[in-house]
């Protein structure tokens, strides 16, 4: 228990004090094997009529008032159907737009450090459609330590026929040299995951995604999660370095940038940015300087909207009480994040846009402190000054393009 905000994964209750995750209601305990998911679930979804709905990409939070649209077979809570609810923040690689019919890759199998009690990860490549009920599909390795002994590494796919639940193709070691590809045939996705260290191809015909529209080809290491509604990831090992190498597309190297990328923060402190792509590679590495500063203020605003986006799933079935206090909770780590901001330094280019940047997020707070006076009412002028305050992300883009950061 804390009175300030300790690090990634902590949360705040209702008498003011920050409690470690394990603490939280609706932390579960990690069970090898993890569940890798699909970065369709990015997107926090599916919560109760007109609520609000929180989205944040390390510390580009956007707060939008929506009514659901809830996808089949998604998860229900309390008579609600909301989709997968889990921290945003569990990913780190590149995404290629345009339609995709083959996406390939190489890595070595990141190996995990003997120091790590409990840590999940998994590393795939991936097929995915936009929007609601979008479909996605996987193939690639995880890495799994859920206690003292041996670290585990298997083979997977899945896709979200399966529930994003993934299906074993066999048993590799921490340094083998991994070839996975997907290929669309008119029956569905031909995916083959060659463990060239010990020559084991595997190859296997999934009948999914016939008549579907696959437009993001990405290739991903994850943070992944245990369940459908969590408010933090499970604990992200300390693994050797992530490379991707011999990336590609509808069989040509994908043009990639930046601008393309997405970072991993881990609940337990970890970040991994990856580098631009040269050569058809690239590396995932802790970040430094002032583009670690940065990450690392986020992830406090990251953790408290995580924990909040759970929390909004019932809202429905709870008292007008209970939702003041979890907006207030929210507005407090809005101020959190603005106030470092402020108080640190930056380079000098970057200035401005963090100015900008802090003005909003004080503007969010003094929203959502009218909000709560109103009543949380979803109508009114209240309301919709609340929405129109609510796209900060081109100005965090702005910011983290400054420090030499993929956007949100």
């Amino acid at each position: 228990m804390s009175e300030v905000w300790p690090g990634p994964g902590w949360w705040m209750a209702s008498d003011g004090q920050w409690y470690p995750p394990e603490l939280h209601p609706y932390f579960q305990r990690p069970l090898p094997p993890s569940q890798p998911r699909g970065t369709n679930r990015w997107a926090i979804i599916g919560v109760t009529l007109a609520l609000v709905l929180v989205v944040v990409a390390l510390g580009a939070t956007i707060l939008a008032v929506s009514s659901p649209n809830p996808s089949p077979g998604s998860v229900k809570i309390h008579g609600v159907t909301p989709v997968y609810i889990a921290p945003l923040t569990g990913f780190a690689g590149y995404h290629w737009l345009g339609d995709v019919h083959q996406i390939s890759a190489q890595w070595r199998v990141p190996a995990i450090a003997a120091k790590t009690s409990v840590g999940h990860a998994s590393t795939w490549i991936g097929a995915q459609g936009n929007g609601d009920n979008s479909p996605f599909i996987q193939v690639g390795v995880t890495e799994d330590k859920g206690g003292p002994g041996d670290a585990f590494y298997e083979e997977f796919w899945s896709d979200t026929a399966v529930s994003f639940h993934p299906h074993p193709l066999g048993v590799v070691d921490p340094g083998d040299l991994i070839s996975a590809s997907m290929t669309r045939e008119n029956q569905g996705w031909s995916l083959t995951v060659d463990d060239q260290t010990s020559k084991t191809p595997v190859t296997k015909l999934i009948a999914y995604g016939v008549g579907a529209s696959f437009t993001s080809g990405e290739w991903i290491q994850e943070d992944p999660t245990d369940s459908a509604q969590a408010a933090v990831d499970l604990p992200y090992p300390e693994t050797s370095t992530v490379s991707f190498q011999r990336l590609m597309v509808n069989g040509q190297p994908p043009h990639l940038d930046l601008t393309d990328g997405q970072v991993l923060i881990a609940a337990d402190g970890i970040i991994l940015v990856p580098s631009t792509v040269r050569q058809d590679a690239f590396t995932l590495a802790p970040p430094t300087g002032v583009a670690a500063t940065y990450l690392h203020d986020a992830a406090g605003l990251d953790a408290a909207v995580s924990a909040y986006s759970v929390e909004i799933a019932s809202w429905s079935s709870l008292p007008l009480a209970t939702r003041t206090i979890d907006v207030q909770h929210l507005s407090a780590a809005y101020q959190t994040n603005a106030s470092e901001l402020k108080a640190q330094q930056w380079p000098r280019a970057a200035r401005p846009d963090v100015l900008v940047l802090t003005n909003q997020l004080l503007r969010l707070v003094s929203d959502l402190r009218a909000w709560t006076a109103a009543g949380l009412q979803t109508k009114g002028n209240v309301y919709l000054t609340l929405r129109s305050d609510q796209e900060i992300a081109p100005v965090a883009d702005k910011v983290r393009a400054d420090l030499g950061l993929p956007p949100s």
